[in-house]
């Protein structure tokens, strides 16, 4: 009886195998970008949010009006609940951080016509963070993170 016919089998069985374990490869990497592109959306658009919010507390800190004659602004309100909850879940510690300083400056803040100068530095450094977040998590390859 001949076995001529088991190098072929094993062949095409070690090659069946090598194209399943690449697939699987495949499929993983792809739900990881994928992942990984769906955190950067939601990052990107909360931290958009949070600047807008931190610029009417400066410019509430700051007391600027908008032209001659009007009235200064009003305090801004605190963070909105859900808007603080998505920082909890997407921001960085340093971005967490000063969102906590800033409110807490905010709800303590003198009201006009004295200056909040500790408002206004505070969410200047809020600012600050969250650029230098956005700025560090630009989509980037991963040979380009390893150099």
């Amino acid at each position: 009886m001949s076995t001529d016919w088991l190098g072929p089998l094993a062949t095409g069985a070690v090659t069946a195998a090598a194209a399943v374990i690449a697939v699987l490869i495949t499929q993983r990497g792809e739900r990881a970008r994928l992942h990984e592109d769906r955190l950067w959306k939601e990052r990107a658009a909360l931290y958009v949010e949070l600047l807008a919010w931190a610029n009417d507390v400066n410019v509430w800190a700051l007391r600027r009006t908008p032209g001659p004659g009007e009235p200064p602004p009003a305090r801004p309100s605190p963070l909105p609940r859900l808007l603080y909850a998505r920082v909890l879940a997407f921001a960085g510690p340093t971005v967490r951080d000063h969102v906590e300083t800033v409110y807490h400056e905010l709800v303590i803040a003198q009201a006009p016509p004295e200056y909040a100068v500790r408002v206004h530095v505070e969410a200047d450094a809020l600012q600050d963070a969250v650029q230098l977040e956005l700025q560090q998590m630009r989509s980037r390859s991963r040979r380009e993170k390893h150099r």
